[in-house]
């Protein structure tokens, strides 16, 4: 298992399989057992990976992101350092971003991982537009389109709708209504054949608002009806308890 580009297209498309969080437990354990280090930092970065995405448990990921962080110094791992950084920065849905994304953006360029890079960039420019600069945020993420992942299976695509997706975040934080209704447009169709569902359902939410400001209301429902579907296909009570209440504002 001590080998990203095996199985990083696979889960990536099934983030909320509980056994995840099972088998990188099971990794990160034998291979302190036998004393491999390098290995152990990268399960124990797949861990906090589970736990962040399958089951937004955010300060648990953060910790064992520390750790991986540490015995990646201990070795000299760079890769795992930065994906350290990029886990505690957030780019599993989670915590404080900024200066952790940016660290982790220095790490992936010193291993010359563009797809690294592009991920923890892509958590920097989520910073700024939470941080009110949702116009910075558009540049870096419309920077980052043509950015390649390589030959790893699937990851190129996977890249590009998450990258769409925060275009259409950032034209949605500028009120630029018709321009986010166009752009969440683009990202819904390569999520939907991905079976990212919660993804998929976080774009749907972010076009019926963008679609409510336009006057689709009809549309508009439409959509938040799918979004609930599908947070509650994934466990994300949350989230669809959330879109329930949208859904009975526009009625």
């Amino acid at each position: 298992m001590h080998d990203q580009r095996r199985y990083v297209d696979f889960s990536d498309r099934w983030t909320q399989w509980p056994e995840w969080r099972t088998l990188f437990s099971y990794g990160a354990r034998s291979a302190a057992a036998v004393g491999d280090r390098a290995a152990e930092a990268h399960q124990l970065n797949c861990l906090a990976w589970a736990h962040g995405v399958g089951a937004y448990q955010y300060e648990q990921a953060e910790q064992l992101a520390c750790k991986a962080l540490e015995l990646a110094i201990e070795v000299g791992d760079e890769g795992q350092q930065a994906w350290a950084w990029s886990y505690i920065s957030g780019a599993c849905l989670g915590l404080r971003p900024a200066e952790a994304a940016a660290k982790a953006t220095r790490l992936f360029e010193a291993a010359g991982d563009t797809a690294g890079k592009a991920v923890s960039q892509r958590v920097l420019g989520k910073a700024l537009r939470e941080s009110g600069r949702a116009e910075e945020a558009l540049a870096l993420h419309r920077a980052l389109l043509d950015t390649s992942a390589g030959d790893v299976p699937g990851l190129n695509e996977y890249i590009q709708a998450l990258l769409r997706h925060e275009i259409a975040n950032d034209l949605l934080a500028l009120e630029r209504w018709p321009e986010a209704v166009a752009a969440y447009r683009t990202v819904t169709t390569p999520l939907a054949h991905g079976n990212l569902d919660r993804f998929q359902a976080q774009a749907l939410t972010g076009l019926a608002t963008a679609l409510h400001h336009c006057g689709e209301l009809p549309e508009a429902r439409e959509h938040l009806t799918r979004a609930y579907e599908l947070f509650r296909s994934v466990g994300d009570t949350t989230s669809a308890a959330e879109t329930a209440g949208a859904i009975e504002r526009l009625r």
